[in-house]
């Protein structure tokens, strides 16, 4: 009796975690598509939010690696380093004879090729320190 009693719960906890993954998840893995690695961060982006949540309460010296984490995941999804380098949009964009000519001086243009270069190392900088974040205080985060 005890035996049966123990697969029931253990039935009815599978469905309660099953349901619940189902309501936090639903979105990112809607969104999500199998040939870009950049789907699957927003699903790793609400996995780690989840985890904060959960860790205010019971681990609190985690915390401040884990928002870092959580910061940087989310610049990395939202991919605005140009703009954070000082990249200078053109105003207007003109087409002549299959070629693109902005309105932008060449002071403004050499700015963006910088900004650009900028980005560039930001980008990969965010990426290590992420991954070096998740290396090595990624298994203290779990309870």
């Amino acid at each position: 009796m005890k035996r049966l009693y123990n697969k029931i719960l253990l039935q009815y906890f599978n469905v309660k975690n099953g349901v619940n993954n189902l309501y936090h998840y639903f979105k990112p893995v809607w969104n999500s598509v199998r040939f870009d690695y950049s789907s699957t961060l927003p699903i790793q982006l609400k996995s780690l939010q989840l985890t904060l949540t959960t860790l205010e309460h019971y681990q609190k010296h985690c915390i401040a690696e884990l928002s870092c984490a959580i910061a940087l995941l989310d610049n990395i999804i939202e991919d605005a380093y140009d703009e954070r380098c000082g990249y200078i949009h053109p105003r207007k964009i003109y087409f002549d004879e299959c070629r693109m000519i902005d309105d932008l001086t060449e002071a403004e243009t050499e700015n963006n090729q910088v900004a650009i270069q900028k980005a560039i190392h930001l980008r990969e900088r965010e990426v290590c320190e992420l991954y070096d974040i998740m290396k090595h205080h990624a298994d203290s985060w779990w309870i």
